[in-house]
């Protein structure tokens, strides 16, 4: 029984200095929270400009379905970063499936092209994107950041160029703004080779041997 009481004496204790830790955490978390609307823009006057600088860092190249012509990639950024002058760095993991037009003629010494396009939704944001200027296109070489990519099983990554398009109508005043990531595949022939056209081609010579003998 002694022991008993000192373990719950010391767990209770412990409970208690985190709560009291806590507390400074927590009262920080209401007043950033409180009268808090998502669906605002965080400008302090509606004639500002939101600006948004947009970075996309792949992680894995999970499938390219042929059939369904689907680019399905693992993109893992880190957690949103708050900056002591007002600036916000948010970074979601997420995991995106994307049309790709998909040409099987040369299959399977094909390459293939893959588009990510994002807009924006509102008028008054400004979506960022480092580079080149030609001719109303921003053009970045290098888009997205493949320093943590985990390589295809199927699939070499040749060039992931990114562009910013901005385009003007009619109806509106503010121009219409995308990113579009280009990602330029190219299947692994050796892999093919290995499991596909040597098993084909050894399954075939067996059958011409076996109907060479079966004649005799």
């Amino acid at each position: 029984m002694p022991c008993l009481r000192i373990i719950f004496w010391m767990m209770l204790s412990v409970q208690l200095k985190l709560s009291s830790c806590n507390k400074d955490a927590s009262r920080l978390f209401e007043d950033l929270l409180a009268d808090y609307n998502k669906l605002v823009r965080p400008v302090d006057n509606n004639s500002e400009t939101l600006i948004v600088r947009f970075k996309l860092k792949l992680s894995q190249l999970l499938d390219v379905h042929e059939k369904n012509q689907i680019m399905t990639t693992n993109v893992w950024l880190q957690h949103a970063k708050v900056s002591s002058n007002g600036t916000v760095e948010w970074a979601p993991p997420a995991i995106y499936k994307s049309m790709c037009q998909i040409d099987v003629e040369f299959f399977p010494f094909d390459a293939q092209t893959c588009e990510m396009k994002f807009e924006r939704e509102e008028l008054e944001t400004v979506l960022g994107l480092d580079g080149e200027y030609e001719e109303t296109v921003w053009i970045v070489d290098e888009g997205i950041d493949l320093s943590d990519y985990y390589p295809s099983v199927e699939w070499d990554i040749l060039r992931v160029p990114g562009k910013r398009h901005e385009k003007r109508y009619p109806c509106c005043e503010s121009p219409f703004i995308d990113l579009t990531y280009e990602i330029h595949l190219r299947r692994k022939t050796l892999f093919y080779t290995v499991n596909l056209i040597f098993p084909s081609v050894g399954i075939r010579f067996v059958r011409f041997v076996e109907r060479i003998f079966v004649a005799h």
